[in-house]
């Protein structure tokens, strides 16, 4: 065999060895734990997020938000972090201000910061030197939270915008039609507060503004210089105000409405809109919040005995049942009446105790030092 044959087979023999021994190499058992973990994640995440939709399309932000924090540290691509991120706060601006505080005072911890921060935009703006305390504090707490730095610069901005001085207010009002008598009431309450509240007072100015022009009256008073609005009143007007994006100037709505999956997104450049309704409901929700804020858990109720009174109680009740609270007993008063003694008397069982003094007395035939004693188990009324 001629030599270069030999050569040329030796280097086929050899070629074939190397690609017998040049197996794959077996998958080392920490290598398979590892793959397996991260489907199991990214399994987790997609289904936290189609919850995630499904609760915003149902307007329970929220929870949304909740849902999309549980996986964020599954994700490890930057735009997903950042859209998803995004999401988590956009979510938590249009949540219910008192189920987020309520959850928030429930559990401090929840949602990983998230709703510690929120919790913090939507009560501590209006107080500075609280929110940069706060502000830092959360911080230290998550230097590495994905809100930080870039969300927390957008709270301290909405911080400033919320206490910058007033130069002009608008009053967005439904000067004609149904609303015409309530409209009037707010702006004479308003003007006599202005008069009272001393000398450097920023001027006023009324717009006409109803369901069919708010957006137009909103345009044209922030094209006139207001930096503050106070308005609309109209439900339906509020409603077409809150789905617009980019609120530009402070708004003080008189009326509230429920956050909806359609309501305008991603404009976290607060406090751009601010509701405060008006409502005896939502007064008796806010008594409930507050009573439970101060510490109180057993309530007794005294309600006028209409339909007014009974609109009152629901509200109050299921305000303080979300609480945590319970209602001990409730007594009806005649809506017309000027005198609470009696009905305030006998829920306290303070005229049984009167009674039985009374009683003692006869029985004695003497004058007795008696100071009459109230139920126990209640702490409010």
């Amino acid at each position: 065999m001629p030599a270069f044959l030999k050569i040329l087979l030796m280097a086929v023999l050899l070629q074939g060895c190397t690609l017998e021994t040049r197996k794959s190499p077996e998958p080392e058992p920490g290598d398979t734990d590892n793959s397996q973990l991260e489907n199991e994640r990214r399994e987790q995440a997609q289904r936290r997020r189609a919850r995630a939709l499904e609760l915003e399309q149902q307007g329970d932000f929220l929870n949304a938000a909740g849902e999309r924090a549980s996986y964020l540290s599954y994700l490890d691509q930057d735009a997903d972090i950042s859209a998803d991120t995004a999401k988590i706060w956009d979510n938590l601006i249009r949540a219910d201000k008192n189920a987020l505080v309520r959850r928030y005072q429930s559990d401090p911890q929840a949602f990983s910061g998230w709703l510690e921060l929120a919790f913090i935009r939507h009560t501590m703006l209006a107080d500075p030197g609280t929110l940069e305390r706060a502000l830092a504090s959360w911080q230290e707490n998550y230097p590495a939270h994905p809100a930080n730095p870039a969300i927390v610069g957008r709270i301290r901005e909405a911080g400033r915008l919320f206490n910058r001085q007033v130069e002009k207010i608008a009053l967005l009002l439904p000067m004609r039609g149904a609303l015409r008598e309530a409209a009037e009431a707010v702006r004479d309450g308003f003007i006599s507060a202005w008069y009272n509240s001393g000398m450097d007072r920023p001027p006023i100015r009324i717009y006409e503004a109803n369901s069919l022009n708010i957006e137009q009256a909103y345009a044209q008073a922030v094209a006139e210089g207001a930096d503050f609005i106070v308005g609309p009143l109209e439900k339906q007007a509020l409603t077409k105000l809150s789905a617009r994006v980019g609120l530009s100037v402070p708004t003080l709505a008189l009326n509230q409405v429920q956050p909806t999956s359609d309501m305008a997104a991603g404009a976290d450049i607060l406090p751009a809109l601010m509701q405060f309704s008006l409502s005896p409901e939502d007064e008796a929700r806010q008594v409930a919040e507050r009573a439970s804020a101060d510490g109180h858990g057993r309530a007794l109720v005294i309600m006028p005995g209409d339909e007014w009174g009974r609109r009152l109680h629901d509200a109050f009740r299921d305000g303080w049942s979300a609480s945590g609270g319970v209602i001990l007993e409730t007594t009806v008063y005649e809506p017309r009446t000027n005198d609470f003694g009696a009905p305030v008397k006998q829920m306290l069982n303070v005229d049984g105790s009167e009674f039985r003094t009374r009683r003692l007395r006869q029985a004695l035939s003497r004058s007795l030092n008696n100071r009459a004693r109230r139920r126990q188990d209640a702490d409010m009324i």
